[in-house]
């Protein structure tokens, strides 16, 4: 099985865990834009999926593209050839962190079990007039030579 799932707006990188004492036991949370971003992710991977989310199950491959916005001080022509691919973004937030909010929303949406089905992963930043991410989510299955590959 094959998914594709847009989740509109700017990215949101999973920050620090937070720890706090309870009752003289330590207590370690999501930071709260970390937590409201996830479930954003999960909101709009349901959505998007309609008659229910496809639950996964096995190895899985999955490709996220984050898009941002080009800075506001560039001048025209720059933005334009950025938004053309020929420059890439390498200013913050590192990509390893946004993988991970985008993969525990798409745990959270209940598509797969755990996110350690993902054996596959592939991740980049673009500019795009739009701030968003795409994610592509497949199924691997042993094909007749057996190497795994997606089932499409």
């Amino acid at each position: 099985m094959k998914c594709h799932f847009t989740v509109p707006g700017k990215a949101v990188p999973q920050g620090r865990p937070r720890a706090t004492i309870i009752r003289g036991r330590a207590h370690v949370y999501d930071p709260p834009r970390s937590r409201a971003y996830k479930r954003h992710v999960a909101e709009c991977v349901l959505e998007q999926s309609r008659a229910g989310a496809p639950h996964l199950s096995g190895p899985i491959g999955v490709r996220i593209m984050e898009y941002r916005r080009c800075p506001s001080k560039w001048k025209k022509q720059e933005q334009e050839r950025a938004y053309a691919g020929e420059i890439l973004p390498v200013e913050p937030a590192d990509l390893d962190n946004i993988m991970k909010g985008v993969l525990d929303g798409i745990t959270k949406a209940g598509i797969w079990e755990d996110d350690a089905q993902v054996v596959d992963i592939s991740a980049s930043k673009f500019y795009g007039r739009e701030p968003r991410i795409e994610i592509d989510i497949e199924e691997l299955r042993r094909n007749a030579q057996g190497e795994w590959r997606g089932c499409s």
